[in-house]
């Protein structure tokens, strides 16, 4: 499996194990009207979080892939390739 996979299932499984804690460790302190809005509000909190983080851990370790070593300039009708040409 690669790189990706294998990250992005991770994220998955640390994201399932802190909603369930997060749940078992404040249900009782949550009155019994409000426990599915809480439940609700938790699942929506950890996701985004969960997202927010894994597209963070995306972005860089896709832009690892392929890194640029020096920037790459682009000639835009100067002489400054003959000058250094002459040298």
């Amino acid at each position: 499996m690669g790189t990706i996979l294998i990250g992005t299932l991770y994220f998955i499984i640390i994201g399932i194990v802190t909603f369930i804690i997060v749940v078992a460790i404040f249900i009782t302190k949550i009155n019994r009207g409000e426990r599915a809005k809480f439940v609700s509000l938790t699942l929506l909190l950890v996701g985004m979080a969960m997202f927010s983080t894994w597209l963070l851990w995306i972005t860089m370790y896709m832009s690892q892939m392929y890194p640029m070593i020096a920037p790459i300039r682009k000639d835009h009708g100067t002489n400054t390739n003959k000058i250094h040409d002459e040298a």
